[in-house]
């Protein structure tokens, strides 16, 4: 009789999100058919009691109890693969895998620290996250900037685009005149969009927490709206001519989930050239990319863009392309196989 081939048996995938509870659709639902891998979602004891998205910055003790809670559960299935989402379910997963001494592979998605922070938490983290096997990141700059952080190799690190499902709208009622938006706080640079759009008159609507424009002299043409819901948030965006990213973090990854939902609303787009963005555009095909804190290179960026109908349209239509065949999620489907497949290929 054969021997069995361990590469060509189904591998089970556990998968750990923290908004489970309110049955979310994730990329494992996007895979392709004949992966390999069967996958499983994994609930959380106690549903997250707020969105994770709107969540604060600091995690809470209350927080990390819950999370090392579901990671336990996670971790004693005796999954072949655990996939979490986001550093803290990382961390807990890890921890109790190196505890309990299991076998599990540990693919840590979402890796997404927003800064590097004090030499001892980096240790600290490294340690912690020495028993996963693969750590995804969303920039590639990211990849040597975390690796020196947290003391691990460059080898244990894979880049995985961020993705953008398809965005749903409903009426919104932005005014007639034609405006300009930009949207997001984490990493944002509001001065120098207020510098650049202040002396071009066009009408600017930016949605942002208070404090992302805290002390900020707003221009007369700008509008500042908050308290939005994530769907009037892309239903006012889908009504822009333009939309601007203005990032100020040139050390790790910053907005991509806003140019990505603009991208997948065929809004033409303005960005800055940083590591949250160079991975996913490409200059004059589908954005304007500008460099950090120039508001004379953005001020120029945004009127070329606002006086040429034709740069508007190529750069929606290629907006559109790059999105649905990089970026949705049936690509990131795709992807998270593909990031499966460099963990099993060595077992």
């Amino acid at each position: 009789m054969q021997t069995p081939n361990p590469e060509n048996t189904m591998k089970s995938v556990g998968v750990v999100h923290p908004a489970f509870g309110k049955n979310l659709q994730w990329i494992d639902d996007f895979a392709p058919d004949g992966s390999g891998f069967e996958f499983r979602k994994i609930a959380p004891p106690v549903a997250e009691e707020v969105s994770w998205h709107s969540r604060g910055a600091v995690t809470t003790r209350q927080e990390w109890l819950r999370h090392f809670r579901y990671a336990l559960k996670a971790i004693r299935r005796d999954e072949d693969i655990i996939v979490t989402s986001f550093p803290q379910l990382a961390f807990a997963a890890s921890f109790w895998k190196r505890l309990l001494r299991k076998r599990t592979r540990i693919v840590a998605w979402s890796l997404n620290f927003g800064s590097v922070s004090s030499r001892m938490k980096g240790f600290i983290a490294g340690r912690l996250l020495s028993a996963a096997d693969v750590l995804i990141v969303h920039s590639r700059d990211e990849i040597a900037r975390y690796s020196a952080w947290l003391g691990l190799p460059e080898s244990r690190f894979l880049f995985v685009p961020l993705q953008q499902g398809d965005v749903k709208t409903d009426l919104f009622d932005a005014g007639d005149e034609p405006f300009l938006v930009s949207l997001g706080s984490a990493g944002r640079d509001y001065r120098t969009l207020f510098a650049a759009v202040g002396d071009l008159g066009v009408r600017t609507i930016v949605v942002a927490k208070p404090e992302a424009v805290h002390g900020l002299t707003i221009p007369a043409n700008v509008e500042i709206r908050n308290g939005l819901t994530l769907r009037e948030c892309q239903s006012l965006a889908a009504k822009a001519a333009l939309g601007v990213v203005p990032v100020s973090n040139v050390q790790t990854a910053s907005g991509q989930v806003t140019f990505l939902m603009l991208m997948a609303l065929g809004v033409p787009l303005v960005v800055t050239d940083c590591p949250g963005s160079k991975d996913y555009v490409k200059h004059e095909h589908d954005a304007l990319m500008v460099p950090p804190g120039d508001a004379s290179a953005l001020r120029a960026a945004i009127e070329r863009a606002w006086s040429d109908e034709g740069l508007l349209e190529r750069l929606s239509q290629n907006g559109l392309t790059s999105w649905r065949e990089l970026y949705s999620d049936e690509a990131a489907g795709q992807n998270l196989v593909e990031a499966l497949k460099t963990v099993t290929k060595h077992s």
